[in-house]
């Protein structure tokens, strides 16, 4: 008799199993979306006239470079794509 009470015990709740299952893969399938498509950040980016990104490094080869006046880093600086003076100022600094 104690067997038929376990048996039957074990097979009045067969959704658990399934349900701990499913919740599972759910939580799974949903982090790996989350996770895997995370573009990156746009806040703060300079873009040029194309919206490609300007990258520090174009802008430090520009104003780190010793054999060029004030004048030709400004221009260079422009032609990279940065419109605004204040700034163009500032990275010149």
């Amino acid at each position: 008799m104690v067997r038929d009470t376990s048996v039957a015990v074990g097979s009045a709740y067969p959704w658990k199993h399934s349900l701990g299952r499913t919740c599972a893969a759910l939580l799974t399938a949903l982090l790996a979306v989350a996770t895997a498509g995370c573009p990156e950040p746009t806040a703060n980016i300079l873009v040029d006239s194309n919206g490609n990104a300007i990258r520090m490094d174009q802008i430090t080869l520009i104003t780190s470079d010793t054999t060029t006046t004030t004048a030709e880093k400004r221009q260079a600086l422009s032609d990279l794509g940065i419109t605004d003076e204040q700034l163009i100022d500032l990275l010149l600094k």
